[in-house]
C-alpha cells in the first residue's frame, strides 16, 4: 500500500496498531510530500463543497479563504457533500458575548473548548454539535477542537474560514490596524488557499496573516505572543503602536483615533498585566513615545503628536 493510500486509511481510523506506527513515524519525520499532496487533494473538495453552501447571514464566505488545519494526531473530513448543510430549515441562533475584560471559557456541546477574549463573540445555530459545527467570531478566540468524525469543526470571519478536526490554534481579527486575520497554528498541518490561487501549507509555529488588499503573509510566532491573553496578558515584541492601538481596543472595548503617523510606525516591547486600566497603559505608552491624548466622547481617544 503507498503511503498516500495509508495516509487516508489513517485518517479514518482504520489502521492497524502496525500500519498506525508506520504513519506516525513518518508524520514525525517531518518530510511528508504525501502529505501534503493530500493536503491540497482534500483543499479542492471542501472548496467544491463552500462553493454550494447557502450565504451566511452575519458574515458572507461566498469568497473566503480556506483554511484546512488538520491535526497530526487524527483526522478525518468526509467527502458526502455536507449535504446536511444544504437543508433548509427553522433556525435559530446563540451568541456567546465577552463585554467585559475577563477572559471566558466556553464548553461546547461538542466537546470542543473555547476561550472568548475580551469584547469578542462567536454566534452558532442550533444545528451545532448535530449537523454542523459552525461558528461565526468577530474578535479573538483560543480554540481546542474535539475530534468528530462525522462533522469538521468551522470558524468563520469576515474573510476566512479555518476548517479543523482535532487541533488547536488561535484567531484574531483586531489585532492589526490594516484589518488583517492572524491565524496562529500551535499543532497539527495547515492548508491556505484563496480564490485568486494562493495555496501555502504552515506547520506549528506558522502564522497566517491574511488581508483583503495585500498578499498573504506567512511569519513565524512566539506562542506566548499569541496566546498569553488566555491568562490577561498583552505581550508585545516589537510591535508597531499602530497595532498596539488595534489590540487595545478589542482588549477595552474603546474606540482609538491615531492622527500621528510618525507615531503609527514607531514600534514597542513590553508586557501588560491583566489589572492594568487603559487609563494606565495608555500613560505608560505615552512615557515611551512621548505623545498626548484627549478622551472624546463615550470610549473614544484620540492620539496626537506634541
Amino acid at each position: 500500500m503507498n503511503m498516500k493510500a495509508l495516509l487516508r486509511k489513517y485518517f479514518k481510523g482504520k489502521c492497524s496498531e502496525a500500519e498506525q506506527q508506520v504513519v506516525e513515524d513518518y508524520l514525525a519525520s517531518g518530510d511528508t510530500p504525501e502529505l501534503d499532496a493530500l493536503f491540497l487533494e482534500t483543499w479542492q473538495e471542501i472548496d467544491r463543497d463552500v462553493k454550494r453552501m447557502p450565504v451566511r447571514t452575519w458574515y458572507s464566505i461566498a469568497a473566503a479563504v480556506m483554511i484546512l488545519i488538520i491535526s497530526s494526531t487524527g483526522w478525518w473530513l468526509s467527502n458526502n457533500g455536507n449535504k446536511d448543510k444544504m437543508q433548509v430549515a427553522a433556525v435559530t441562533w446563540d451568541t456567546l458575548s465577552n463585554q467585559n475584560n475577563a477572559i471566558q471559557r466556553y464548553h461546547m456541546p461538542d466537546g470542543s473548548v473555547v476561550l472568548l477574549n475580551s469584547y469578542s463573540k462567536l454566534v452558532y445555530n442550533n444545528g451545532y454539535g448535530v449537523n454542523n459545527r459552525e461558528l461565526w467570531l468577530d474578535g479573538e478566540a483560543y480554540f481546542e477542537v474535539a475530534q468528530q468524525a462525522a462533522h469538521a469543526f468551522q470558524v468563520h470571519t469576515a474573510a476566512v474560514t479555518t476548517i479543523a478536526l482535532g487541533t488547536s490554534f488561535n484567531i484574531a481579527t483586531g489585532n492589526r490596524a490594516d484589518h488583517g486575520i492572524e491565524i496562529s497554528l500551535l499543532s497539527g498541518r495547515v492548508i491556505a488557499a484563496s480564490a485568486d490561487g494562493f495555496r501555502q501549507i504552515l506547520t506549528p509555529g506558522q502564522m497566517l496573516v491574511y488581508h483583503d488588499a495585500k498578499a498573504p503573509q506567512i511569519t513565524a510566532f512566539r506562542e506566548v505572543n499569541v496566546i498569553d491573553w488566555k491568562n490577561g496578558n498583552m505581550n508585545l515584541d516589537n510591535v508597531s503602536m499602530a497595532d498596539v492601538f488595534a489590540r487595545l481596543q478589542q482588549r477595552y472595548g474603546c474606540r482609538i483615533v491615531l492622527e500621528d503617523s510618525v507615531l503609527a510606525r514607531k514600534t514597542i516591547t513590553g508586557e501588560f498585566s491583566s489589572g492594568m486600566s487603559l487609563e494606565r497603559v495608555m500613560k505608560s505608552l505615552k512615557y515611551v513615545h512621548n505623545f498626548r491624548y484627549i478622551q472624546g466622547e463615550g470610549k473614544t481617544y484620540i492620539i496626537k503628536s506634541h
